[in-house]
This record gives C-alpha cells, sequence and structure tokens, in this order.
C-alpha cells in the first residue's frame, strides 16, 4: 500500500442543520386545515400577527428593514428574517425584488424553522402598496410552493393582499399594479384582497385612527379563521349539517375569494336571511368585487338559543332559501353552494350568517382606479391582467 503521508489533521464538524420543529397551533379544538403564514413587509407582518393573535403559531416574517421586524415583539426572534442588510427598500419594489433574489435558502431555513413538515396552506401576506412587500412575495411564494414540495404536501399557496387608500397617493397606486402584474404570473390560490379605501368608506366615520388597520385586518382574519375552524367540526358532534374541510378547500383552491359575516334576529320571512347575506357580501372590506361571477362558495349558518330549538325556531326552508339565494347571485354554468348549519351555546336568539365565495376575477373595478391614480394606460393594465 502506497503511503501518501497526508496528515489532514481535524475536519472541522458539519454546520448544525435547522431544526425541524413540530408546531401546533393554540386551539382547544380541531380545525379543518393547519395554515402556515408569511408576512413580507411591514403590513404583511401586522396581518400575521393578527393570526397568532388567534392562536396560529406557523408564523414567521420577511423585510428589508430591522426596525420594521422588530415591531413584531410576539414574534420568535428566529422567526424574523432581514433580507435587507438594514437598508430597506424605499417604498421600491424593484430595489426589494433584487435584495431578495438570492435568498431563496434563507428564506427556505426560516419555514423549516418556524413551519415544521405539516402544513396544508400557505399564505404570503403583504400591502401590494409598500416596497418591500410588492417586490419581495413573488419570491417568498416561490420559495414557499418548494418548501410544500419538499415537504410532499399539496402545493397549496395564496396570499392575502391589502389594497391602499386613495390618499396614499400615486407611489402606492404604482407599487400596487406592480403587486398586481407579479400576481397574475403566480398562480396563487386563494387570493384575498383587504380593500383600506372600501373599510375606510364603511367605517372611517366612526373609528379612531390608531384602529383602524388592526380592525380592517383583525374582521378579514376572524372570518376565515371561523371557516377553518368550523369545516373541523365533526357532524356527529354538533347535530347539524357539517361544511367540512373538502367543501372548504373547494373554495379556497378557486382563485380570488371574498367573503362577509352577518347577524339575524328577526327570521319571519325568509328574505329576512337572504337579504343579509346579498347585502354583507356586496359591503364586505375584500375589494369590490364582481360576485355574480363566482363558481362555488360556502355558506354556514351559526344558530343560537331558542332559533335553535325554541317555540319560532328558524325552518329547514328558511335556510333554503338563503341557499338558493346564493346560488342565483352566481351565474356561472356549474357554479355550487356547500352549506353549514352548526348550533352554538348562547341565550341570545339568533343566526350567525358566514359567507364565502370563490372563482372571482381580479377586481376590474378597484383596479381601474388605482391604475387611473398611478398614471398607466387603463385598458392596457386590464387587458394584462385578462379581466
Amino acid at each position: 500500500m502506497t503511503d501518501f503521508s497526508l496528515d489532514i489533521g481535524d475536519l472541522p464538524d458539519s454546520p448544525d442543520q435547522p431544526d425541524t420543529r413540530s408546531v401546533t397551533d393554540n386551539f382547544s379544538y380541531p380545525v379543518g386545515y393547519k395554515f402556515a403564514f408569511v408576512g413580507v413587509g411591514q403590513a404583511g407582518g401586522r396581518i400575521v400577527r393578527t393570526f397568532q393573535e388567534l392562536g396560529y403559531n406557523r408564523i414567521c416574517a420577511i423585510n428589508t428593514a430591522v426596525a420594521d421586524l422588530s415591531e413584531l415583539n410576539t414574534f420568535p426572534d428566529d422567526a424574523k428574517l432581514d433580507v435587507g442588510e438594514q437598508q430597506g427598500a424605499g417604498k421600491d419594489p424593484e430595489t426589494a425584488a433584487k435584495l431578495v433574489q438570492d435568498k431563496d435558502e434563507a428564506i427556505f431555513d426560516l419555514f423549516t424553522r418556524c413551519w415544521g413538515n405539516d402544513v396544508d396552506y400557505v399564505f404570503v401576506c403583504l400591502s401590494g402598496a409598500g416596497g418591500t412587500g410588492a417586490g419581495a412575495y413573488a419570491k417568498v411564494a416561490q420559495v414557499a410552493k418548494q418548501y410544500m414540495r419538499e415537504k410532499k404536501r399539496p402545493v397549496r399557496v395564496g396570499c392575502i393582499m391589502a389594497l391602499p387608500k386613495d390618499a396614499e397617493g400615486q407611489r402606492s397606486a404604482k407599487n400596487t399594479m406592480y403587486s398586481m402584474k407579479t400576481l397574475t404570473a403566480s398562480n396563487l390560490s386563494p387570493i384575498i384582497f383587504i380593500d383600506n379605501q372600501r373599510f375606510k368608506e364603511l367605517y372611517g366615520d366612526n373609528l379612531a385612527v390608531n384602529k383602524e388597520k388592526p380592525e380592517s385586518n383583525r374582521g378579514t382574519v376572524k372570518v376565515l379563521h371561523t371557516f377553518n375552524r368550523l369545516s373541523g367540526t365533526d357532524s356527529e358532534d354538533i347535530g347539524g349539517t357539517t361544511f367540512d374541510p373538502a367543501d372548504f378547500g373547494k373554495v379556497l383552491d378557486s382563485g380570488v375569494i371574498a367573503f362577509a359575516a352577518a347577524t339575524v334576529t328577526n327570521w319571519a320571512s325568509p328574505t329576512d336571511i337572504t337579504t343579509a347575506i346579498r347585502e354583507k357580501l356586496q359591503k364586505n372590506v375584500l375589494a369590490s368585487l364582481e360576485l355574480d361571477k363566482g363558481r362555488v362558495a360556502g355558506l354556514l349558518y351559526v344558530i343560537t338559543g331558542a332559533a335553535w330549538d325554541g317555540p319560532d325556531a328558524v325552518t329547514v326552508s328558511q335556510l333554503d332559501s338563503g341557499t338558493a339565494a346564493l346560488d342565483r347571485m352566481m351565474t356561472a354554468k356549474d357554479s355550487a353552494v356547500f352549506p353549514g348549519i352548526y348550533p352554538a351555546a348562547g341565550d341570545a336568539a339568533k343566526i350567525q350568517i358566514l359567507s364565502m365565495i370563490g372563482g372571482l376575477p381580479l377586481p376590474r373595478k378597484r383596479l381601474q382606479e388605482l391604475a387611473a391614480k398611478a398614471g398607466e394606460p387603463v385598458d392596457a393594465l386590464l387587458e394584462h391582467l385578462g379581466i
């Protein structure tokens, strides 16, 4: 045997690999799906924090500015990733896109630390008007898809995008156009728009300025969470009709979705129910969407007190009238409504109605307004977006 007289000394230890945690949410009840969230930019982080407040623990945030990440003081330190080398994006999406373009592995490791192996849906949260959110979210979504493939999970990656108020100016409008052009190429589902201009029009006269963004986010997050919670409830446990995870998944997988909630305390006429469904959907804060073009819907009735088992309890035909009305609202061929009926504890006689419509087109009217503010040719933009 030849002696090479080779002294290689002590080889360095292999670097530690990112640990894969078993992550569980803080719920005392089952849910339909295990959701994971990543906030991109300051507004995106705030949306994710609202989900955390409800008990979701598969959370993380990415930003180009350390100061914005430090605001998320309820997040573990290793759930926050700075990709901007402390410089920020200066409200410029192209700068953010460059800062994140080679950060695939750092982002993947972030997901590994914060989400674990058991994820059903990923939501990329952002403001379409922000520099970091608009510029970096497409790369983050791309890595999230790769993460789901590596974990051998169905590649279900969607986004929650906040749209700006008119008062935020031309730069915000331009950034939103940048976000929308990227969105059409990203193949995400579900897509949920939080329209801050719409929220201002509906609630701005009666809401303190410090509560504007938290309340706008909270309303959206609570309804989505309630759908997730009720879809995880076994029909044998409640004595009603269940909207199960498969039904919920069909809506979530349909593209752009909108949802709303209403409370009915008088159901003497079927129109008391049908009117509440129609008006609340038309007055939701999830952008001005063409609801009649939806293809699939979920409709949940949560019935409390005497509305469930009193002498004037709501009848099957009254609830069916609401389901039929939502089906009529959708004019698409082969549209489908998946209902769910749930009794709830409480003395007050009431019916809480939650409706969700999917398969919608992008919000044409709102995008026309933002394109005009941004100084972009409206018709060319709509053609580019396919609407």
